[in-house]
């Protein structure tokens, strides 16, 4: 069974897409993986070196006008990382013109998404979506079996935090079997006392002993180990045009990310 992944916060610049495709190649390892790019910004195409720009015609928002077949808007990356099981679902700017002027925006997502489970192409469908809430966002966290939240320590994504977690029992009302992952992003090492070699109490620990019981009473909402701020990230693309973990070549500066993205894909199946 097709199992649906989202990657939400209403904030940018927690690396969500960053996650999105990285976790997805890592899925893809394991099944036959579709992106559904739901940002206008068409970050997950860029991730992987290709112009989002250059999809005239083959994209999401003809799709969802109806103007365009499901399978012929696929975009399969195995030129890039020389895996056939990943497939993408383009977005560019066309789609921000759409959202604004659909009514019924979340519904042709939902509709959308439950058309492809059941062709039973995918073992995993992952949504990138932009950093807001809007009705489409809405519709996937209804139909969703897991949503990741990037999370950095910082009180704008904090605030934005505390309305997801507020709302998660309201989604797992309409969707039981949803199960939620908060990944603790961008995270910088932890500083010592020179002198005695004891961690001092940075606002990243505080931040996290707050979110930990902020979710103690919730149901099936995990935090997982923080994946550290890394340039690595940047020099995997500038440098060979894909995500970290798509990266074949031996670098050695890549191997504490590719690490800790691939015990991050561990836990994630652990609860799908």
């Amino acid at each position: 069974m097709t199992k649906v992944i989202i990657t939400n916060i209403e904030k940018g610049g927690t690396g969500k897409t960053e996650l999105t495709t990285n976790q997805a190649y890592l899925l893809s390892l394991k099944g036959k993986t579709l992106i559904i790019d739901l940002d206008s910004q068409g970050h997950v195409l860029a991730s992987f070196g290709i112009d989002p720009n250059v999809f005239k015609v083959n994209h999401i928002a003809n799709v969802l006008k109806g103007e365009l077949e499901w399978k012929k808007a696929i975009y399969n990356v195995k030129d890039v990382v020389n895996n056939n099981n990943l497939d993408i679902l383009p977005a560019n700017s066309n789609l921000r013109d759409f959202a604004a002027t659909q009514k019924q925006y979340g519904i042709k997502v939902m509709r959308l998404i439950d058309e492809i489970k059941k062709t039973n192409l995918y073992d995993f469908i992952v949504v990138d979506t932009s950093p807001d809430i809007d009705d489409a966002v809405q519709a996937v966290w209804q139909i969703a079996d897991l949503a990741i939240i990037p999370y950095i320590a910082e009180p704008k994504c904090n605030e934005s935090l505390d309305e997801l977690i507020e709302a998660i029992p309201q989604f797992q009302l309409l969707n039981k079997k949803l199960k939620v992952i908060i990944v603790p992003n961008r995270w910088t090492p932890d500083r010592k006392n020179k002198a005695t070699g004891e961690i001092i109490e940075s606002r990243q620990i505080q931040y996290l002993k707050l979110l930990k019981a902020k979710i103690n009473k919730l149901k099936q909402v995990y935090i997982a180990e923080p994946i550290s701020n890394s340039e690595q990230y940047a020099n995997a693309l500038a440098g060979y045009n894909k995500p970290i973990v798509a990266v074949h070549e031996k670098v050695g500066s890549f191997n504490k990310p590719k690490k800790q993205q691939k015990n991050l894909n561990e836990f994630i199946q652990s609860k799908i």
